[in-house]
Protein backbone atom coordinates (compact mmCIF):
# COMPACT_ATOMS: atom_id res chain seq x y z
CA UNK A 1 0.00 0.00 0.00
CA UNK A 2 2.84 2.88 1.12
CA UNK A 3 4.37 1.69 -2.45
CA UNK A 4 1.87 2.57 -4.46
CA UNK A 5 1.55 5.52 -2.59
CA UNK A 6 4.49 6.40 -3.38
CA UNK A 7 4.38 5.17 -6.91
CA UNK A 8 1.22 7.88 -7.30
CA UNK A 9 2.50 10.65 -5.70
CA UNK A 10 5.74 10.69 -7.65
CA UNK A 11 3.62 9.87 -11.10
CA UNK A 12 1.35 13.15 -9.74
CA UNK A 13 4.64 15.05 -9.27
CA UNK A 14 5.04 14.24 -13.43
CA UNK A 15 1.13 14.90 -14.22
CA UNK A 16 1.21 18.27 -13.12
CA UNK A 17 4.61 19.59 -14.87
CA UNK A 18 3.14 17.85 -17.96
CA UNK A 19 -0.26 20.05 -17.74
CA UNK A 20 1.97 22.87 -16.58
CA UNK A 21 3.62 22.83 -19.93
CA UNK A 22 0.57 21.82 -21.81
CA UNK A 23 -0.36 24.19 -24.85
CA UNK A 24 -3.40 24.62 -27.00
CA UNK A 25 -2.76 21.57 -28.78
CA UNK A 26 -5.55 19.98 -26.51
CA UNK A 27 -8.21 21.73 -28.86
CA UNK A 28 -7.43 18.44 -31.53
CA UNK A 29 -8.32 16.02 -29.45
CA UNK A 30 -11.61 17.93 -27.80
CA UNK A 31 -14.36 16.31 -27.53
CA UNK A 32 -16.25 19.42 -27.36
CA UNK A 33 -16.15 22.81 -28.39
CA UNK A 34 -18.69 25.64 -27.10
CA UNK A 35 -18.38 29.05 -28.81
CA UNK A 36 -19.27 32.30 -26.54
CA UNK A 37 -19.04 36.12 -27.09
CA UNK A 38 -15.61 36.01 -25.38
CA UNK A 39 -14.06 32.93 -27.56
CA UNK A 40 -13.89 29.10 -27.88
CA UNK A 41 -14.40 26.70 -25.15
CA UNK A 42 -12.56 23.22 -25.67
CA UNK A 43 -13.98 20.24 -23.55
CA UNK A 44 -12.19 16.82 -22.81
CA UNK A 45 -15.43 16.24 -20.82
CA UNK A 46 -18.19 17.87 -21.09
CA UNK A 47 -18.35 16.92 -16.77
CA UNK A 48 -15.02 18.95 -16.32
CA UNK A 49 -14.03 22.64 -17.00
CA UNK A 50 -12.58 22.76 -20.27
CA UNK A 51 -8.98 21.98 -20.96
CA UNK A 52 -8.56 25.19 -22.78
CA UNK A 53 -9.96 28.49 -23.48
CA UNK A 54 -9.18 30.55 -26.79
CA UNK A 55 -10.39 34.25 -26.74
CA UNK A 56 -11.36 36.46 -29.24
CA UNK A 57 -8.74 39.24 -29.32
CA UNK A 58 -9.17 42.38 -26.92
CA UNK A 59 -12.34 40.34 -24.70
CA UNK A 60 -11.64 39.19 -21.67
CA UNK A 61 -8.69 41.56 -19.30
CA UNK A 62 -6.31 39.52 -17.71
CA UNK A 63 -8.11 41.53 -14.17
CA UNK A 64 -11.23 40.24 -14.93
CA UNK A 65 -11.03 36.62 -15.99
CA UNK A 66 -9.11 36.10 -12.80
CA UNK A 67 -11.52 37.62 -10.72
CA UNK A 68 -14.11 35.70 -12.27
CA UNK A 69 -12.31 32.46 -13.28
CA UNK A 70 -14.73 30.27 -11.46
CA UNK A 71 -17.61 31.81 -13.23
CA UNK A 72 -15.94 31.73 -16.58
CA UNK A 73 -14.84 27.98 -15.96
CA UNK A 74 -17.91 26.98 -14.08
CA UNK A 75 -16.73 25.98 -11.04
CA UNK A 76 -18.52 26.30 -7.50
CA UNK A 77 -16.96 28.90 -4.69
CA UNK A 78 -15.59 26.35 -2.46
CA UNK A 79 -13.02 26.08 -5.79
CA UNK A 80 -10.25 28.57 -5.59
CA UNK A 81 -7.06 29.53 -8.21
CA UNK A 82 -3.85 30.92 -6.54
CA UNK A 83 -1.39 31.82 -8.80
CA UNK A 84 2.08 30.64 -8.39
CA UNK A 85 4.35 31.51 -10.79
CA UNK A 86 4.48 34.03 -13.26
CA UNK A 87 6.79 35.24 -16.07
CA UNK A 88 6.92 37.46 -19.37
CA UNK A 89 8.18 35.79 -22.66
CA UNK A 90 10.69 37.63 -25.30
CA UNK A 91 7.48 38.13 -27.23
CA UNK A 92 5.65 40.21 -24.46
CA UNK A 93 3.27 37.17 -23.39
CA UNK A 94 2.87 36.87 -19.78
CA UNK A 95 2.09 33.26 -18.65
CA UNK A 96 0.25 32.73 -14.81
CA UNK A 97 0.91 29.21 -13.64
CA UNK A 98 -2.86 29.16 -11.18
CA UNK A 99 -2.76 26.20 -8.62
CA UNK A 100 -6.40 25.16 -7.93
CA UNK A 101 -7.36 25.04 -4.49
CA UNK A 102 -10.47 22.98 -2.18
CA UNK A 103 -11.37 24.61 0.97
CA UNK A 104 -7.65 25.67 1.38
CA UNK A 105 -6.13 22.74 0.33
CA UNK A 106 -3.86 22.35 -2.74
CA UNK A 107 -5.56 19.84 -5.66
CA UNK A 108 -1.89 17.92 -6.90
CA UNK A 109 -2.25 18.17 -10.24
CA UNK A 110 -4.88 20.72 -10.91
CA UNK A 111 -3.44 23.64 -12.49
CA UNK A 112 -4.59 26.24 -15.12
CA UNK A 113 -1.96 28.14 -17.19
CA UNK A 114 -3.70 31.60 -18.28
CA UNK A 115 -1.69 33.87 -21.12
CA UNK A 116 -1.80 37.21 -21.76
CA UNK A 117 -0.91 40.05 -24.06
CA UNK A 118 -1.39 43.67 -23.50
CA UNK A 119 -3.47 42.95 -20.44
CA UNK A 120 -6.14 41.04 -22.06
CA UNK A 121 -6.24 37.13 -22.27
CA UNK A 122 -5.43 35.35 -25.04
CA UNK A 123 -5.78 31.68 -24.26
CA UNK A 124 -6.15 29.54 -21.19
CA UNK A 125 -5.64 25.90 -20.79
CA UNK A 126 -4.66 22.82 -17.77
CA UNK A 127 -6.93 21.01 -15.85
CA UNK A 128 -9.14 21.97 -13.27
CA UNK A 129 -12.29 20.22 -10.93
CA UNK A 130 -15.75 21.42 -10.44
CA UNK A 131 -17.25 18.32 -8.36
CA UNK A 132 -15.23 16.65 -5.46
CA UNK A 133 -16.88 14.17 -3.19
CA UNK A 134 -13.82 14.36 0.10
CA UNK A 135 -13.89 13.79 3.61
CA UNK A 136 -11.91 16.75 5.31
CA UNK A 137 -11.02 14.50 8.70
CA UNK A 138 -7.50 12.97 8.33
CA UNK A 139 -7.71 9.54 10.12
CA UNK A 140 -3.29 10.43 10.68
CA UNK A 141 -1.70 13.31 12.37
CA UNK A 142 1.08 15.37 10.31
CA UNK A 143 4.01 13.87 12.61
CA UNK A 144 2.05 10.25 12.09
CA UNK A 145 2.42 10.26 8.18
CA UNK A 146 5.89 11.73 8.28
CA UNK A 147 7.70 8.57 10.43
CA UNK A 148 5.12 6.08 8.16
CA UNK A 149 7.24 7.67 5.08
CA UNK A 150 10.51 6.81 6.94
CA UNK A 151 9.68 4.03 7.55
CA UNK A 152 8.62 3.02 4.04
CA UNK A 153 11.91 4.68 2.31
CA UNK A 154 13.69 3.00 5.13
CA UNK A 155 15.79 6.33 6.06
CA UNK A 156 17.66 7.35 8.79
CA UNK A 157 16.34 10.57 8.58
CA UNK A 158 13.97 10.37 11.38
CA UNK A 159 13.96 13.99 12.49
CA UNK A 160 10.47 15.20 12.19
CA UNK A 161 9.63 18.20 9.74
CA UNK A 162 6.92 19.71 8.37
CA UNK A 163 5.09 18.61 4.87
CA UNK A 164 2.68 19.97 2.94
CA UNK A 165 -1.03 18.84 3.48
CA UNK A 166 -2.93 18.40 0.11
CA UNK A 167 -5.16 16.52 -1.93
CA UNK A 168 -4.51 14.01 -4.12
CA UNK A 169 -6.67 11.73 -6.39
CA UNK A 170 -6.10 7.57 -6.14
CA UNK A 171 -4.74 5.90 -8.81
CA UNK A 172 -4.99 8.84 -10.79
CA UNK A 173 -8.66 8.46 -11.70
CA UNK A 174 -9.43 11.84 -10.85
CA UNK A 175 -13.43 11.09 -10.57
CA UNK A 176 -15.07 12.98 -7.49
CA UNK A 177 -14.75 10.16 -5.19
CA UNK A 178 -10.74 9.35 -5.57
CA UNK A 179 -9.85 12.45 -4.14
CA UNK A 180 -7.73 12.01 0.05
CA UNK A 181 -6.38 14.27 1.86
CA UNK A 182 -2.75 13.35 2.14
CA UNK A 183 0.71 15.29 3.58
CA UNK A 184 3.90 15.61 1.57
CA UNK A 185 7.24 15.38 2.88
CA UNK A 186 10.90 15.88 1.39
CA UNK A 187 12.80 13.25 3.28
CA UNK A 188 16.75 12.49 2.76
CA UNK A 189 16.86 8.70 1.54
CA UNK A 190 20.28 8.63 1.61
CA UNK A 191 23.58 11.26 1.14
CA UNK A 192 22.94 11.73 -2.18
CA UNK A 193 19.56 10.96 -2.76
CA UNK A 194 16.21 13.19 -1.48
CA UNK A 195 11.95 11.44 -2.47
CA UNK A 196 8.87 13.67 -2.20
CA UNK A 197 6.71 11.59 -1.02
CA UNK A 198 3.05 11.68 0.07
Amino acid sequence: MRRLLLSVFIALISLSHILAQQSLSVSANAIGISDTEAGRFYYANRNEPPRAVEFKTQTVTASSFLAKINQYLNIPAEFSFVETESNTDHLGMRHRLLQQYYKGLPLEGMLYRVHEKDGFVTSANGKALRDIKLDMQVSLSEEQAFHLAVQYLQSKDSIFRSGKKLIVSKNFRFTPESFVIAYQFDIDVSFIAQWRIS
